[in-house]
């Protein structure tokens, strides 16, 4: 009778030692691929706001423009307004650091993207990502019901920064989360210079 061969245990247990060293870096490539993804989400949505609150602010700007009179007549549309009552008042002569993540409460604000209305409370830091939320909507940024009412804002804000004998207004947007797999905090800013023609 003949004896058959077959693999030893030490073979078996360095096949399976093997095969487990393979597995563990697939899923750690797998997992780093997936936190890079979502990273890119984060600051693709990100960079959507932050270029909405630059929209709105450009918006109540030209407004304000086309309705200024040099005598200094009122003017009348809401967006025209916002810029003169509430984007032109209380300006400070620097921003916050970015890299520092904090905002200057008395300083910062949002502009709501369904009636431009002027928020300088219910800022906070970030849960997940940057975003402004609406109506009864609690984690995203659509709007899914008729209720477009501002809610918060979480990790987004700007500031806005006037200089003693300039006829322009900078404006900070900054975004500010804990980005994924990652133990400091992530920051995206950009800054919009709006020339205003009743500064001096």
């Amino acid at each position: 009778m003949k004896t058959q061969k077959g693999d030893t245990l030490v073979e078996v247990l360095l096949a399976m030692a093997v095969f487990a060293v393979v597995m563990m870096i697939g899923l750690s490539a797998m997992n780093n691929g997936m936190s890079r993804a979502l990273a890119s989400l984060q600051l693709t949505m990100a960079r959507n706001t932050m270029d909405s609150q630059a929209e709105a602010l450009r918006f109540a700007n030209a407004a304000y423009i086309s309705e200024f009179r040099s005598d200094g007549g009122a003017v009348t549309s809401a967006a025209a307004r916002v810029w003169q009552d509430r984007l032109t008042k209380g300006a400070k002569g620097a921003a916050t650091r970015l890299a520092d993540c904090k905002r200057d409460d008395a300083n910062a604000f949002v502009l709501s993207r369904s009636d431009l209305s002027y928020h300088s409370n219910g800022i906070t830091n970030a849960v997940t990502y940057p975003r402004i939320a609406y109506g009864d909507d609690a984690d995203s940024n659509a709007i899914t019901n008729s209720n477009t009412d501002y809610k918060r804002a979480e990790g987004i804000w700007v500031e806005k920064v006037h200089l003693a004998n300039t006829n322009y207004y900078d404006f900070h947007i900054r975004a500010c989360w804990s980005a994924p797999g990652s133990n400091v905090n992530t920051t995206l800013g950009t800054i919009v210079r709006l020339y205003d023609p009743a500064s001096k």
